[in-house]
């Protein structure tokens, strides 16, 4: 693959950087673009960014990558480790050579910090616990909003809430759009984003602004006796770091139940925009249906909250809990539901906690019975 034209221009309310990519394979030039307000100037052109939003999918197929720009010296020198860390979580990922100018930069006097900010538990756990040291939020389209204009307007809520979040904490809002998901859409390509490329797509972004911010905050999905690898994860996101740009992986110490009960619950702001939906179901907000939305509204009403959390618009429907099935693939949704159940019996939810445990015996018995499926089809196709 090679990565090359990397510039920056004005496009009406935005500024744009961007940089074109072909693979070997394709004989197609893509665009790669990022959008920032107007106002943002301190943009790093470099290929610093195109190169994180690359590298995964190059490593799922098999592509080096050649580079027409300079590259941080120090985060082509973390490349090797973060390739060895993936692929050890991946076994369809393949170590690649990155051909590159390197660059050394001196130490950046940049003082403002930034933290991703989504409008979900982790991102609102990782403001509030930090309140006094972030500066500005990174509001991102592409990742889970999809760019279509059908998405215009679920996107409108989400920006109207975080510029509500912005001003309430005293923050700066900047909201990026960028398409670098490109091809992740259908269901496999969906799951490889968020188990190996969501982690290099939030640090692209930050690699965006390395002129601007000395630290950027990516809030954690989970806790230190959850880790499996993923793509976020505290060993791997410190690794996009540039000579100026800190990545710092946030909020490990706490499971996503303590994130709630620490911060969230406390914060009327946060009940009143938390935003937890990434199926974005009929383009609402949140749709109160889906395993995500359950969950995080049982955590809810196991600490006596969901009554004041405006976002969701309907109430929990224990029902609703007993019907899910979680895939084996999900492991760590597993250890969410698992936490919840036991926190349930502690506060005396006793209806919900059994709920939960059917829930979870259905599942289990229901992967058992697709795993044997599989495995007779194995012995047929073997004949």
């Amino acid at each position: 693959m090679n990565i090359f034209n990397v510039r920056q221009e004005k496009t009406g309310r935005h500024i744009e950087l961007a940089a074109d990519i072909s693979f070997d394979r394709e004989n197609t030039v893509r665009k790669l673009w990022f959008r920032v307000p107007n106002e943002m100037e301190n943009l790093s052109l470099t290929a610093d960014p195109f190169l994180a939003a690359s590298l995964i999918d190059c490593m799922w197929k098999d592509e080096d990558i050649y580079v027409e720009g300079e590259v941080s010296e120090k985060l082509f020198n973390s490349l090797e480790t973060i390739m060895d860390c993936h692929i050890l979580g991946n076994s369809e990922l393949h170590k690649i050579k990155i051909h590159a100018t390197k660059r050394k930069n001196s130490a950046g006097s940049n003082q403002f910090i930034g933290s991703f900010f989504s409008g979900g538990v982790d991102s609102f756990y990782t403001l509030l616990k930090n309140k006094e040291k972030i500066s500005h939020l990174i509001l991102v389209r592409g990742f889970d909003i999809a760019l279509g204009h059908e998405d215009d307007k679920i996107w409108d809520k989400i920006l109207h809430n975080a510029k509500a979040v912005a001003q309430k904490y005293n923050k700066q809002l900047i909201p990026v759009i960028t398409n670098i998901k490109y091809g992740y859409n259908d269901t496999a390509t969906l799951k490889f984003w968020l188990e190996s490329a969501f982690g290099s797509g939030c640090a692209s972004v930050g690699l965006v602004f390395q002129d601007f911010f000395s630290e950027i905050f990516i809030p954690s999905s989970m806790a230190y006796n959850e880790l499996i690898p993923h793509g976020s994860h505290p060993v791997l996101d410190p690794l996009w770091s540039t000579e100026k740009l800190e990545f710092i992986h946030s909020g490990c110490e706490a499971t996503r139940f303590h994130k709630i009960e620490r911060q969230v619950a406390k914060s009327e702001m946060a009940l009143n925009t938390l935003r937890v939906c990434w199926e974005n179901r009929d383009k609402m907000y949140n749709c109160c249906n889906c395993e995500k939305c359950l969950r995080n509204m049982t955590c809810l009403e196991i600490l006596g909250k969901i009554k004041d959390a405006k976002s969701f618009p309907e109430k929990l429907d224990v029902k609703k809990i007993s019907g899910l099935r979680i895939s084996d693939a999900n492991f760590m949704v597993f250890l969410f539901w698992k936490e919840l159940a036991e926190k349930a019996k502690e506060n005396n939810k006793d209806k919900l906690a059994a709920a939960i445990r059917r829930m979870l015996r259905a599942s289990k018995r229901k992967n058992l019975i697709s795993r044997y499926l599989g495995f007779l089809n194995k012995l047929r196709n073997a004949k």
